[in-house]
């Protein structure tokens, strides 16, 4: 078992709980070179479903189209799915394969096997960092001039100070 089949098999189980099988596919060398120069084929089973794995060898960003047409090949000579396996896929390239409905499994990413009725996106979003940028020279001079001079008391005007610090409104408001 390759890597990859280990790490498809792994993230079938934990997204699925389910076990998988993963074995050779006896029908690979009947197809073209081509396709078997740019995809390693495996035979799998997931949820009592039957399918062919295309692994993605070349890493490289592939045409929809081509896909599309590479994968109908297999599928027409397989007489079962085809799932199309990558380690990764941008956001706009996996948009693109929901939407022309090719399944594909992006391991400890991404799930869609239609055939299954199975969408499954997991997407961890880092949290909104605080921006760690300094204080800006104008709202330096406000927060020293209210810290000074007690300019928070309800009567002050942001405006107001604006021509006695040096700054022009707009600036005082930005800095505000």
């Amino acid at each position: 078992m390759t890597t990859v089949d280990a790490a498809v098999k792994r993230y079938l189980h934990e997204v699925l709980g389910a076990e998988s099988h993963i074995s050779h596919w006896e029908l690979a060398s009947q197809l073209p070179y081509s396709l078997q120069d740019a995809y390693e084929f495996r035979r799998g089973e997931v949820l009592g479903r039957q399918m062919v794995l295309a692994i993605d060898r070349r890493g490289q960003k592939l045409n929809r189209r081509d896909l599309r047409v590479q994968l109908a090949r297999v599928a027409a000579i397989a007489d079962l799915a085809v799932v199309y396996v990558v380690n990764s896929l941008a956001s706009h390239e996996r948009r693109r394969l929901v939407e022309q409905k090719i399944p594909f499994i992006v391991p400890g990413n991404q799930l869609y096997l239609p055939m299954l009725g199975i969408d499954l996106r997991e997407y961890f979003r880092r949290p909104p960092q605080p921006e760690d940028r300094p204080l800006s020279p104008a709202t330096q001079a406000i927060l020293i001039a209210a810290l000074m001079r007690k300019l928070w008391l309800k009567d002050w005007a942001p405006a107001g100070i604006a021509t006695e610090l040096g700054y022009g409104p707009m600036t005082v408001s930005r800095a505000m």
